[in-house]
């Protein structure tokens, strides 16, 4: 249940503070024309009726982790989530290589439309239970959950997550020269392992994944471009190879926005989690997001 408690949020909160991450001039200077950048060619754009946000979870709205499960929500995400979704003029969804069971447990709560596993599974904001996008066969998996354990088992702190319709190899807590070799090795090796069956390999932040072809973020994007007719501006943020995909698949006239910098093309960067939340506590404001989307202020 959303709190009905309104929170009023300064246009100066766009500015970033002096803390650690943006110490020295020039770094505080490119963190602030990016966030005031994004923020002025929402203004510019501010012919559509509503803005409609797709928002990924893992080093977006949330730092990355050493382990997958020690990246749960703050009370802070929180919070931000329940203000979004109370803003008239938006629209949000989560949009998150998560299963949907972890996403269940921690957003399942809230009337907020989640897609999981990179797009193999939705749940629309009144709904709750999950429908899958894309059908399919997980038997592949007994070939390639042996490799990658192998892999994992070779270098000491990796470990091996299982979903319904991939599987990931995690190295972060590896030794740096070990878990890397292991996974250029690994790679290799499901290369071979992977031929001639309907599955891909993508790479992530320190994560390998196996995944069936033809899921990806892409399969959010087209729904969600496809929803309502009203005009609306698609809002996309995320921070790896995943999201560019979601971000290649959107209508032409969306805003991308890239999260630090291992996304190649994008129409706005922003340096870290620290931003995005800021950004996103500025829309979540009514008032403020009434002004972007009817052109006040």
């Amino acid at each position: 249940m959303l709190s009905s408690s309104p929170t009023c949020v300064d246009p100066a909160h766009l500015h970033p503070r002096d803390d650690a991450a943006s110490q020295g001039g020039d770094g505080q200077a490119r963190r602030a024309r990016a966030v005031l950048g994004l923020w002025g060619d929402l203004r510019e754009r501010r012919r559509a009726g509503r803005l409609r946000l797709l928002l990924d979870y893992d080093g977006t709205l949330a730092p990355i982790a050493p382990r997958p499960e020690r990246a749960a929500p703050d009370h802070a995400v929180f919070a931000l989530m329940e203000q979004l979704l109370r803003t008239p003029s938006l629209d949000v969804a989560l949009v998150s290589g998560r299963s949907r069971d972890t996403l269940q447990a921690w957003f399942g709560h809230l009337p907020l439309p989640m897609w999981a596993e990179h797009g193999l599974w939705h749940r629309p904001a009144d709904a709750r239970s999950w429908r899958e996008t894309v059908a399919g066969s997980s038997a592949w998996m007994h070939d390639v959950v042996p490799t990658i354990q192998q892999a994992a088992s070779a270098a000491a702190g990796a470990r091996v997550e299982r979903k319904v319709s991939s599987v990931a190899f995690h190295y972060r807590e590896a030794d740096p020269t070990v878990g890397l070799r292991a996974a250029s090795a690994l790679r290799r090796q499901l290369v071979e392992v992977i031929a001639d069956r309907p599955l891909e390999v993508i790479d992530g932040k320190m994560v390998i994944e196996v995944r069936r072809a033809g899921v990806s973020k892409a399969i959010a994007a087209r729904h969600v471009a496809a929803a309502g007719v009203d005009p609306v501006l698609i809002v996309a943020f995320g921070d790896d190879h995943t999201d560019e995909e979601l971000f290649a698949a959107l209508p032409a006239q969306s805003l991308t926005v890239a999260v630090g910098a291992d996304i190649a093309v994008a129409d706005h960067r922003l340096v870290d989690v620290a931003d995005v939340r800021r950004v996103l506590a500025v829309l979540a404001t009514a008032q403020l997001a009434t002004d972007v989307v009817a052109g006040h202020g």
